[in-house]
Protein backbone atom coordinates (compact mmCIF):
# COMPACT_ATOMS: atom_id res chain seq x y z
CA UNK A 1 0.00 0.00 0.00
CA UNK A 2 2.58 2.42 0.61
CA UNK A 3 4.36 2.11 -2.97
CA UNK A 4 0.81 2.92 -4.18
CA UNK A 5 0.34 5.88 -2.29
CA UNK A 6 4.30 7.38 -3.24
CA UNK A 7 3.58 6.37 -6.93
CA UNK A 8 0.43 8.55 -6.45
CA UNK A 9 2.18 11.11 -4.22
CA UNK A 10 5.15 11.53 -7.04
CA UNK A 11 2.85 11.79 -10.02
CA UNK A 12 0.35 14.39 -8.26
CA UNK A 13 2.85 16.20 -6.62
CA UNK A 14 5.31 16.41 -9.48
CA UNK A 15 5.41 18.59 -12.87
CA UNK A 16 5.27 15.06 -14.65
CA UNK A 17 1.11 15.35 -13.91
CA UNK A 18 1.18 18.83 -15.58
CA UNK A 19 3.55 17.30 -18.79
CA UNK A 20 1.02 14.22 -18.99
CA UNK A 21 -2.48 16.32 -18.43
CA UNK A 22 -0.30 18.43 -21.42
CA UNK A 23 0.01 15.84 -23.66
CA UNK A 24 -3.27 13.90 -23.38
CA UNK A 25 -5.20 17.83 -24.01
CA UNK A 26 -2.99 17.87 -27.75
CA UNK A 27 -4.27 14.05 -28.06
CA UNK A 28 -7.53 15.38 -27.49
CA UNK A 29 -7.84 18.01 -29.78
CA UNK A 30 -5.77 15.66 -32.54
CA UNK A 31 -8.70 13.23 -31.72
CA UNK A 32 -10.82 16.54 -32.67
CA UNK A 33 -9.39 17.52 -35.87
CA UNK A 34 -8.07 14.46 -37.58
CA UNK A 35 -11.46 12.70 -36.50
CA UNK A 36 -9.81 9.25 -35.41
CA UNK A 37 -6.88 8.23 -32.85
CA UNK A 38 -3.44 9.98 -32.99
CA UNK A 39 -0.32 8.16 -32.80
CA UNK A 40 0.75 7.75 -28.96
CA UNK A 41 4.29 9.39 -29.55
CA UNK A 42 5.22 12.05 -31.96
CA UNK A 43 7.99 14.25 -31.77
CA UNK A 44 4.97 17.11 -30.69
CA UNK A 45 4.02 15.02 -27.89
CA UNK A 46 7.83 14.80 -27.01
CA UNK A 47 8.47 18.97 -27.40
CA UNK A 48 5.58 19.12 -25.26
CA UNK A 49 6.63 17.43 -23.03
CA UNK A 50 10.00 18.83 -22.79
CA UNK A 51 8.93 22.06 -22.45
CA UNK A 52 6.26 21.68 -19.45
CA UNK A 53 9.45 20.09 -17.78
CA UNK A 54 11.33 22.95 -18.75
CA UNK A 55 8.50 25.91 -17.72
CA UNK A 56 7.84 23.92 -14.59
CA UNK A 57 11.37 22.99 -13.34
CA UNK A 58 13.57 25.93 -15.15
CA UNK A 59 13.78 27.69 -12.04
CA UNK A 60 15.92 24.97 -10.29
CA UNK A 61 18.69 25.41 -12.78
CA UNK A 62 19.22 29.34 -13.29
CA UNK A 63 18.31 29.69 -9.42
CA UNK A 64 20.87 32.18 -7.49
CA UNK A 65 22.14 31.13 -4.61
CA UNK A 66 22.38 33.84 -1.59
CA UNK A 67 25.42 35.60 -0.87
Amino acid sequence: MRVINAITDWLLYTSMFAALCAVSLCMATEKLILTGLPKLLTPLHCFIVGCTMMVYNGHFLIKKTPL
